[in-house]
């Protein structure tokens, strides 16, 4: 097994966040394997590098393709892989799909097109790439291109910025007054640029910020998470949690084993 990332050149760290590549070290067929998908509030791009094709299915059995960009997830959900697995990785900033595609966020929450679409050719560019680093070059060369730099709202960094600072606990009436815009359109540019409300964005930054804490064992009880993030109490945030792991805390560490963040192999 061999896990891989990087940080992205100077000039496109406003829209990447960083590159990945995960692949198992091992010449025979492996059986179907469930990973579970967690939300994160980034969207991005994966590329199949395997040989022979590793097939990746979701949930309901329907095959992905090969190379794909996908939108914010707002839910978590299951992925099947079966072959060889070589995958290549692009972690995107939360404010970058426009940028990438010209076109809403919002229209692909919760979806995924294929990069073939978008770009013909780069993802077999990067699969015949010998090594990681070549990946990389390969794929901040085409989104050097690609990316349509300087569009971003000002108000719109500023906002994203400070929920991920504050790790999701804002009072996000109280920033909507700092950028003398009203509310609604606010709302709706964000909707526009991340694919999220701020409302939903915060919720999924707040849940990544309890399942850090969960990772790195920093807490003595359930309940000292919930207080240093401003849940309610316990049992909100053990339901806010299940709504975008799909598990609560306790089965989290019994049922996954986390070697790419939030793409977890269920156990």
């Amino acid at each position: 097994m061999d896990y891989q990332v990087a940080a992205p050149p100077q000039h496109l760290k406003g829209f990447v966040h960083s590159f990945w590549m995960y692949q198992e070290n091992t010449e025979q067929e492996t059986p179907a394997v469930a990973f579970r998908i967690i939300p994160d509030g980034r969207p991005g791009i994966i590329i199949d590098c395997s040989d022979r094709g590793a097939i990746h299915r979701d949930a309901d059995g329907t095959r992905l393709p090969d190379a794909f960009i996908y939108g914010q997830s707002t839910r978590s959900l299951n992925n099947y892989s079966q072959g060889r697995i070589n995958t290549f990785g692009v972690c995107l900033s939360p404010l970058a799909l426009p940028a990438l595609l010209a076109a809403p966020a919002a229209e692909l929450t919760d979806r995924q097109i294929d990069l073939k679409l978008v770009q013909p050719g780069i993802a077999e560019q990067v699969r015949c790439a010998p090594n990681f680093n070549k990946r990389m070059e390969i794929v901040s060369s085409y989104l050097s291109r690609r990316l349509c730099f300087g569009g971003v709202r000002a108000e719109l960094m500023a906002l994203v910025s400070q929920i991920l600072a504050e790790r999701g606990r804002l009072a996000l009436s109280l920033e909507y007054r700092r950028f003398h815009v009203s509310e609604r359109q606010l709302v709706r540019r964000f909707i526009h640029q991340v694919g999220l409300t701020p409302k939903h964005f915060a919720r999924i930054v707040r849940f990544q910020a309890a399942l850090d804490r969960l990772r790195n064992g920093s807490y003595t009880l359930l309940s000292d998470i919930a207080f240093d993030l401003s849940y309610s109490d316990q049992s909100h945030f053990i339901r806010d949690f299940k709504r975008f792991c799909g598990l609560t805390p306790a089965e989290y560490a019994v049922r996954c084993r986390e070697v790419i963040q939030n793409y977890p192999k269920l156990l």
